[in-house]
């Protein structure tokens, strides 16, 4: 049967003003982005800052550190990311584990395996130091300083040094060609070969430990911190920071790490329990701070004093650069799937390592321009 004329009339109308509202759709875009172009050029979205060039090491894939039971595997002895020299980065897992990988191609060089927890690790340009013994209770079992060749990973000539206890801290000290020692209160500097050790002072506490030049930074979550000058043995100079003591209470912000200039300047990373992690930087420890937010809740941070650069990230697992004084130069956002563990710059400041609570370690290209 033939179709009725108006029915036909409807069908070619309702065709016409598909095309011409699919064509008009179609359009709108162009001319939105034309009148933006001829007079909005303030509306224009920013552009994104170009993300430095990232390296991730090949076979470095822990647990997720949340899952370890242990209290100490996810806290002051935790997963830790560190530079020996600016071609090998090393990182310890589940603190029984120390590899070493390349920096460039994010290849593994070598790994060991330990059947105990290292408390604390370092490196110089030759060896690796690491501390022995700390929860071992059988009776004759060594405890004190283990070395390790960097290049192999093979215990050198001389394997390392017996102490009384495994030492709670450790730091190589390149400008001193020494290894400063905190070790039951004992703050000693060793020579690289461990043979020789000279006494600096003692300190009751487990604090952070920092260093720039001459000095060594000790600080507690209570804010408390003494300084040791390398150059004066015995003489090591006690403070509180202005606006830096902290109590206990879960409210109560606490120091989560601290870092000294040589020149008397001070940055703290204050934290509590409600993620809201702070940066103070004071020009000196008895004047009033810069304070900044870290952008990242709980902050993890690395300083490289040479070029005067902080890099911070953490929970939010963001990363910030910043000069030493507080002004932000780079911001970049989710360097990771999780949150970021630790932080640490290459001796040159050219590269930045991060470690990430997925098992990951990321390299940043950060030279200064």
């Amino acid at each position: 049967m033939p179709r009725p004329a108006f029915t036909t009339f409807s069908g070619t109308l309702r065709q016409a003003f598909t095309r011409f509202f699919g064509i008009l759709l179609a359009t709108l875009p162009v001319i939105a982005s034309h009148r933006c172009k001829e007079g909005e050029k303030h509306h224009e979205a920013p552009r994104a800052p170009a993300q430095p060039p990232v390296v991730e090491l090949a076979s470095f894939r822990v647990p997720n550190p949340r899952s370890e039971k242990s209290l100490i595997a996810v806290g002051i002895y935790g997963y830790r990311v560190f530079w020996a020299t600016d071609d090998i980065v090393l990182v310890t897992a589940g603190n029984r584990t120390i590899q070493a990988f390349s920096s460039s191609s994010g290849n593994e060089l070598w790994r060991r395996q330990f059947g105990e927890v290292i408390p604390a690790v370092t490196a110089s340009p030759r060896h690796v130091f690491f501390s022995q013994g700390w929860l071992t209770s059988e009776a004759g079992a060594p405890r004190g300083i283990r070395r390790l060749g960097l290049a192999t990973g093979r215990d050198s000539a001389n394997p390392g040094v017996s102490l009384e206890s495994a030492p709670d801290s450790l730091i190589w000290m390149e400008a001193q060609n020494g290894l400063f020692v905190l070790n039951s209160s004992e703050a000693v500097l060793f020579s690289e070969d461990l043979q020789t050790a000279r006494p600096l002072g003692t300190w009751d506490g487990l604090p952070f430990v920092s260093h720039a030049g001459k000095f060594v930074l000790l600080a507690e979550r209570t804010g408390r911190c003494a300084l040791f000058d390398l150059d004066s043995p015995g003489v090591m100079r006690k403070f509180t920071p202005l606006g830096g003591q902290h109590g206990g209470g879960i409210d109560t912000p606490f120091l989560s790490n601290a870092f000294h200039a040589e020149d008397g300047g001070l940055i703290r990373v204050v934290d509590n329990s409600w993620l809201t992690g702070r940066i103070c930087f004071h020009p000196k420890p008895d004047a009033e701070a810069t304070v900044i937010d870290s952008e990242n809740g709980h902050a993890v941070a690395a300083v490289h004093w040479p070029t005067s650069r902080l890099a911070i990230s953490g929970t939010e697992k963001n990363l910030l650069l910043l000069s030493t004084s507080g002004q932000v130069a780079v911001r970049l956002s989710q360097i990771a799937a999780d949150r970021v563990l630790s932080l640490d710059f290459s001796p040159s400041g050219q590269k930045l390592a991060a470690l990430s609570g997925d098992g990951r370690v990321k390299i940043f290209e950060v030279a200064v321009p």
